[in-house]
């Protein structure tokens, strides 16, 4: 499998400010997933939407990627990542879910079979941007795009998609907590510091 990190996002709720750029126990947010999922990879890409930003950190141990479709939000960086992957699946992380780690991704790729992904669900709730996902959802990925639509569920749906409940499974419940505002990253930063 490749990894595929999508961080091509505005932060806007975050005040402009770089999300994978975030620091956590001395390290990015980024450096974290690529020290947590990259051994897990044949080829790491880091999706950086329209424009490359200062990435100088990673940039050695990442292929960065631009947007084919600029502008589409998250689908935009799934949809490059496809494009760019090599591997015939690959695992995807949101650059603002600090504590995702490999454990998550192995028991995501154990149920994969002939499925075009599987994607975690906790309490109804899908996580499509920390999941595992063949390269051929592409095709889908760029029809959803071109029709206007950039909700990832809806282009989901047009694919043989597994959905993997990890309710009550807390240590993989724990691990898909992203980091939006200016207070969720005090919030997580102060519970880090709560249980050193």
């Amino acid at each position: 499998m490749d990894l595929l990190i999508l961080a091509g996002g505005k932060s806007r709720r975050m005040g402009g400010r770089h999300k994978g750029n975030l620091i956590l126990d001395g390290e990015s947010f980024t450096q974290r997933l690529i020290r947590e999922l990259g051994d897990g990879a044949e080829h790491i890409y880091l999706s950086c939407g329209a424009e490359y930003r200062e990435t100088a950190d990673v940039a050695e141990k990442c292929i960065l990627i631009k947007d084919i479709w600029p502008g589409c939000g998250p689908i935009g960086g799934l949809h490059a990542g496809c494009a760019a992957c090599r591997a015939d699946a690959f695992m995807a992380a949101a650059c603002d879910m600090p504590f995702l780690k490999a454990g998550l991704y192995r028991y995501l790729a154990d149920l994969l079979d002939d499925y075009d992904g599987v994607v975690p669900v906790i309490r109804g709730r899908m996580h499509p941007l920390a999941a595992v996902y063949r390269k051929r959802i592409q095709s889908s990925l760029e029809e959803q795009i071109q029709e206007g639509n950039y909700r990832i569920i809806n282009a989901l749906e047009k694919n043989r998609i597994r959905y993997a409940d990890i309710t009550g499974m807390k240590e993989y419940e724990e691990m898909l907590c992203n980091v939006n505002t200016e207070e969720e990253y005090d919030k997580i930063k102060l519970g880090r510091h709560e249980k050193n």
